[in-house]
């Protein structure tokens, strides 16, 4: 049922891990735990995304800093979902360098069964997938040479701009976007960069001074950094 992207984690950086769904004609709840090893893994929030009717209630995690993150959902008609529909996304900081996404995260059903239920009560289980980043590229090279390095400065003042470099294996489209911790939309910029090292200015008006973050999406995967906004 759920899908998510692999990749090679480095210590410092932010990760936008989005969970889709497979195609399933009929889906009324479900429910699962997630674990991860909070030794290479620091949970900084998890934003329910269109593929279905999430909301925060939906998923628990009072448990995050001993790696546990829940999630249980419910209604009484179930709802056809497409072919890699958007369900979830978890911001991660990677604490370690070196491992793989796959090598430290997973279903725990010791800790919470991963099952799924139709309108009429069928059930079946859940399990967790991870594929390679997809796109002309080489994917073993697409995960390797990604990166989205730090801002500078940072922090950085309100009313001024910040610096933020990112890696891309291949030339693609890659679009910025600038979030606060309640997940509003405060920069959007879309560009075609060559492969290589590229670098963009970041302008934020309007925001309130706090925490930040820069997420990068391209066709080999999102990945995000923390920045902070002084007044």
């Amino acid at each position: 049922m759920l899908q998510t992207t692999d990749r090679l984690l480095q210590a410092g950086e932010g990760l936008a891990v989005e969970f889709t769904a497979a195609a399933q004609p009929d889906l009324a709840a479900f429910q699962f735990a997630l674990s991860f090893d909070p030794a290479v893994l620091q949970l900084e929030k998890v934003e329910p995304l269109a593929g279905l009717p999430l909301e925060m209630e939906h998923f628990g995690t009072q448990l995050a800093a001993e790696g546990e993150l829940r999630a249980a959902w419910a209604q009484a008609k179930g709802v056809q979902v497409e072919p890699a529909s958007p369900l979830f996304r978890v911001y991660f900081t990677a604490l370690q360098s070196g491992q793989r996404l796959s090598e430290v995260l997973r279903l725990n059903d010791t800790v919470l069964a991963g099952l799924s239920y139709t309108t009429q009560l069928e059930e079946s289980g859940v399990e967790l997938a991870f594929g390679e980043a997809t796109g002309t590229h080489d994917p073993a090279a697409g995960l390797a040479g990604f990166r989205l390095l730090p801002n500078r400065p940072n922090p950085f003042r309100a009313g001024s701009a910040t610096t933020i470099e990112f890696e891309l294996p291949a030339a693609a489209a890659v679009q910025l976007r600038v979030l606060d911790v309640d997940g509003r939309e405060w920069l959007r910029s879309i560009r075609d960069c060559p492969a290589g090292r590229n670098s963009a200015v970041l302008q934020i008006d309007g925001c309130a001074a706090g925490i930040l973050y820069c997420e990068c999406i391209t066709p080999f995967g999102i990945l995000t950094r923390k920045m902070v906004m002084l007044r």
